[in-house]
């Protein structure tokens, strides 16, 4: 895990603590175990994401919601090429969210997303 992100140890365990204490990310097992990335806003998001937030919300702006509601530690490069755009539209999305209350981010390299403003 560490290589591939090119951060320490360390700051993965110390990431990792936090995101376990959040209720984000469970580990199920020890060796051979697996890792589950949870909702920590339960059934609110589901299916319905798009009816919940399309009004308010632009597409690439939902579907950066979705993929951040999955891996609350990923990157904007990582978004940009889930979504097919460019890290700078990504970036303005981002931007816009984080404006509105929807998105905060917590720590620089090996932080992580949190969905802020609740989807009624």
């Amino acid at each position: 895990m560490q290589v591939g992100l090119s951060i320490s140890t360390t700051a993965v365990e110390k990431q990792v603590s936090k995101l376990k204490k959040e209720g984000v990310l469970m580990r199920h097992g020890t060796k051979g175990g697996y890792w589950e990335i949870t909702n920590k806003l339960g059934d609110k998001l589901g299916d319905k994401l798009g009816d919940k937030l399309g009004d308010k919300l632009g597409d690439n702006q939902s579907k950066i919601i979705a993929i951040i509601t999955n891996s609350p530690i990923i990157s904007l490069d990582q978004i940009a090429v889930q979504l097919g755009i460019s890290t700078t539209a990504v970036e303005n999305q981002v931007a816009k969210l984080k404006k509105e209350g929807f998105l905060k981010r917590h720590g620089t390299k090996g932080g992580y997303w949190e969905i802020v403003k609740p989807i009624l």
